[in-house]
């Protein structure tokens, strides 16, 4: 099934509460990857959550509710947005921040 959606950024900024810098590569147990989104780009997806930044460069971005779909809208809006880059879906494992969470390469607060 495909939905089309015609959003702007103000309306994007509705589906986050925090957005910071990335620290998978110093807490990669504290999340699960759920889904990839890619836009343009035909590599394999990284096995483990320590491979998808090992750096430290991304960004993560919290995903307000506990609803799939607006984790889904968001990362889709950073793939149209970061062509050629893969856009992952994550689960915060945390107690006090558990919640939908999307990591992407570039900073791509709305």
């Amino acid at each position: 099934m495909k939905i089309s959606l015609h959003l702007d950024s103000d309306e994007i900024k509705q589906l986050t509460h925090t957005y910071q810098k990335s620290f998978l590569h110093c807490q990669p147990d504290r999340f699960e990857m759920i889904r990839t989104v890619i836009d343009g780009v035909n590599k394999s997806t990284p096995h483990s959550i320590s491979e998808v930044d090992p750096n430290g460069d991304g960004w993560l971005a919290w995903i307000e509710g506990e609803s799939y779909i607006f984790a889904k809208i968001y990362a889709e809006w950073c793939a149209t947005h970061q062509t050629g880059h893969k856009i992952f879906i994550l689960w915060d494992t945390s107690e006090d921040h558990s919640g939908w969470v999307v990591w992407s390469p570039q900073e791509s607060e709305a």
